[in-house]
């Protein structure tokens, strides 16, 4: 069995929720990863985040087109039994 404890990098409170944080200074490439609760920068960042704007620029993934070939790969059909016991019922007719 594995226990993984995430804790602030700042006060090392076990009893305090951190979470992670990954900041990249895209000019420089420059990563830092930090491990933060609340009161030593974790809402700041939250709130920063809550406030930015959302990404563009991304490709969003294009609809078929209308007569445009399948990818060939069917999506899985979920019955309930009750569902399939009609259909055996509907087929012995």
């Amino acid at each position: 069995m594995k226990i993984s404890l995430t804790v602030c990098d700042v006060c090392q409170e076990r009893s305090v929720p951190a979470k992670t944080y990954r900041v990249t200074d895209v000019t420089t490439g420059l990563e830092v990863q930090k491990d933060l609760c609340a009161e030593h920068g974790g809402e700041q960042l939250d709130q920063l985040l809550a406030d930015a704007p959302t990404p563009t620029g991304r490709a969003s993934p294009a609809a078929p087109t209308e007569g445009a070939p399948s990818s060939g790969r069917k999506r899985k059909v979920v019955k309930t039994l009750a569902q399939v016991e009609a259909e055996k019922a509907a087929a012995k007719q």
